[in-house]
């Protein structure tokens, strides 16, 4: 069972003790492409709906985490947030080992800053692969805490051509 699995069939409710897990699963929930945008505050366990609803209705809400748990939670397990959420709790349990996480946050800046270039500019290509090559050099090589931790074989990965 892969980690997006794992996300997807857990009760809304321990996820939601994750603070980390709140803040990307807020972000999602206020995507424009729903109308009503509901919040979870961590420090108080509370859910706020935006724009607010009348009072009279709440009664009505009794089902809303069985609501998001099955009709929202399935579609943030799809999206690149679920992603980077998978991302940052790999960050967060690699940074506090006792190996450190010195090599994987420098990894993780130099992708950042690969993915941010247009590699069809002309003008940023030579620069685009240059960082490829680095980022190939110095994170994806045997040995590396990067590779490590993402336990891939890296002879099969083709990232520079």
């Amino acid at each position: 069972m892969n980690n997006v699995e794992i996300i997807g069939s857990t009760n809304l409710l321990n996820l939601l003790e994750d603070e980390v897990f709140a803040d990307f699963f807020n972000t999602f929930l206020s995507l424009p492409v729903f109308g009503q945008t509901p919040f979870y505050t961590v420090e108080n366990a509370e859910w706020g709906l935006w724009p607010e609803i009348p009072h009279d209705l709440i009664s009505k809400y009794t089902g809303f985490l069985t609501w998001l748990g099955k009709y929202r939670l399935p579609f943030f397990c799809k999206t690149n947030l679920c992603f980077h959420y998978i991302l940052c709790q790999e960050l967060i349990s690699f940074i506090n080992s006792p190996e450190g996480g010195e090599e994987l946050v420098d990894f993780w800046i130099l992708a950042e800053k690969i993915l941010s270039i247009d590699e069809m500019d002309q003008e940023l290509r030579d620069y685009y692969l240059s960082l490829l090559l680095v980022l190939k050099a110095t994170h994806l090589k045997e040995g590396s805490r990067v590779v490590a931790l993402c336990n891939m074989n890296i002879n099969s990965q083709q990232l520079v051509r």
